[in-house]
């Protein structure tokens, strides 16, 4: 028990310090992937493994690290999707829509509890299924119908605006 508690204890440590590099520039964050550089101009006292030569490469929490690299520009766009996606959600399980939805639900909740505590979306498998099974939830909404021409031109423009962002902070962020 003592390990994960001092585990814990160092991820809040530095989920607080990633505040303080959010803070550092709020609207477009430190660039993509340039989280760990930007965290080292911080002080690290009072955490155990950085104090003894170990480095921390990710806050351990999916939405501070985008927020932090992407400020708040990338965290709004991540919410646009996430409500995107869940109005739709929302929208099939009470139609009816079935087993997928239920399915595709299980695997979103399960996927945002591990984001914050750990970093999966640099687990290329893990990503890979979430792609499929959003992919197959998406097409199982479509066939139902409950989306409609309007709202396909509202996903593809949500989906075009992360692709620019995420070419705009990772270009933005290529400084190291």
């Amino acid at each position: 028990l003592k390990p994960f508690l001092g585990s814990m204890e160092e991820r809040v440590q530095l989920w607080s310090k990633t505040v303080e590099v959010i803070q550092d520039d709020p609207v477009f964050g430190c660039g993509a992937g340039n989280w760990q550089f930007n965290f080292s101009k911080h002080s690290i006292a009072g955490i155990t493994n950085l104090e003894n030569g170990i480095t921390a490469q990710h806050p351990h929490n999916e939405l501070l690290a985008i927020w932090s690299e992407n400020g708040s520009l990338g965290i709004l766009a991540l919410g646009l999707l996430i409500a995107f996606l869940a109005r739709h959600t929302v929208y099939a399980l009470k139609n009816g829509s079935g087993r997928e939805t239920k399915i595709y639900l299980a695997f979103l909740c399960g996927f945002f509890i591990e984001a914050q505590f750990s970093f999966p979306k640099e687990r290329i498998l893990l990503l890979t299924a979430f792609a499929f099974l959003l992919g197959g939830f998406m097409d199982s909404v479509q066939l139902s119908g409950t989306v409609s021409r309007k709202n396909k031109g509202r996903f593809a423009l949500i989906i075009l605006a992360l692709i620019f962002a995420t070419y705009f902070f990772r270009v933005r962020g290529e400084y190291y």
